[in-house]
């Protein structure tokens, strides 16, 4: 993407987004590290000139953002980010600490945020689409602090805060958190520019996630489901996957060879739950996952990932039981492959 609207890009030889214009009012700059984070926008905007750093722990989470304006020498604003895992506990600005809780056990939509520090307690609630993409924050009384508006590429068609409202509401996609000095959205090990719905990085798993590598989505205008009987391939570290790539590290096995795992996220008495397994003996993953919950009444099958495509046999089991079912690989020796490469890369960047 070179060219949209009135918007123009520049890419280094790594792929990676080095400036961005806007019209004539907006020039950014990006630099990245070694280890191809982004360190650093120097942006000027008619006469004003800022420069945003951003830190990160030996994990590659962000950890820190700081805003200097005009050369000055101290930040005008700094925002530090606390971790549970991949998903966004905590995060401070300026002194102040805003906590985040979330409605599921590995999901990472929004349920409350809780504003100050402990006995000072403000806490608000977040109302979300089917998409879990934030839209409302109330307060205890019910009363609107903050609503947004959305395009599909999760851009800001229209924004709203009430005056008793301090702080702002950066929450985006899942996983996603807007930075309102770039306009980009940071998003763990890559960030997003809504503006044109691509990443600024290519995928740090290479081909594993598809060939096009600065993709966020497929297209929504013909990636359809009528019957809601396809199985969707996801990107290998999205959704349930992230359960398999865990189970996976607790395991200690990195092999793609004769093995696959499987998830299921499911409900009993509308509480959410999430198992992971792997193949043994003669039933397959799936299988062996819809042998142990279909039949149960309490249960509702929402959700069946597997890393491969599951096979003729099991394709018509997943549909029969489940109205969601998601794989990253295809069911062959260049899957098998795919799946390899993303397992070696996960084991480098996350075993000493």
């Amino acid at each position: 993407m070179l060219v949209y609207q009135d918007k123009r890009y520049r890419y280094d030889r790594f792929g990676r987004m080095c400036e961005k214009r806007i019209g004539s009012h907006l020039v950014q700059r990006f630099e990245y590290d070694a280890e191809q984070r982004l360190v650093c926008v120097e942006q000027a905007r008619y006469e004003e000139t800022e420069r945003i750093v951003f830190g990160y722990d030996p994990l590659g989470r962000r950890i820190s953002k700081a805003v200097y304006r005009h050369g000055e020498a101290e930040p005008v604003r700094h925002t530090l980010f606390h971790w549970q895992g991949l998903r966004l506990l905590q995060e401070v600005q300026s002194g102040l600490p805003s906590l985040f809780v979330h409605a599921s056990l590995y999901g990472y939509g929004p349920l409350v945020r809780i504003d100050g520090k402990p006995g000072q307690e403000d806490i608000q609630y977040f109302h979300t689409n089917l998409a879990e993409l934030p839209e409302q924050l109330t307060d205890e009384q019910g009363h609107t602090l903050w609503r947004s508006d959305y395009q599909g590429s999760g851009a800001i068609r229209d924004e709203w805060h009430s005056p008793r409202q301090e702080r702002e509401q950066n929450l985006r996609y899942q996983g996603q958190y807007l930075d309102r000095e770039t306009g980009l959205h940071y998003n763990t090990f890559r960030f997003y520019d809504p503006d044109i719905g691509r990443f600024t990085q290519v995928d740090p798993i290479g081909l594993a996630g598809g060939i096009n590598l600065n993709i966020y989505a497929p297209n929504t205008l013909t990636h359809i489901d009528p019957l809601g009987l396809a199985v969707e391939q996801i990107p290998y570290g999205s959704g349930l996957s992230q359960n398999v790539i865990n189970q996976r590290a607790i395991d200690g096995n990195h092999t793609a060879a004769k093995t696959n795992y499987a998830a299921i996220r499911y409900t009993i008495n509308d509480k959410e739950y999430v198992e992971v397994m792997r193949n043994h003996g003669p039933l397959h993953s799936e299988e062996r996952l819809i042998s142990k919950y279909a039949n149960r009444k309490e249960v509702k099958i929402i959700e069946i990932y597997s890393e491969r495509r599951p096979c003729t046999g099991c394709n018509s089991l997943v549909n029969r039981y489940s109205a969601k079912n998601t794989y990253s690989f295809q069911y062959s020796s260049s899957g098998r492959s795919l799946l390899q490469q993303a397992l070696n890369s996960i084991k480098k960047t996350t075993c000493p």
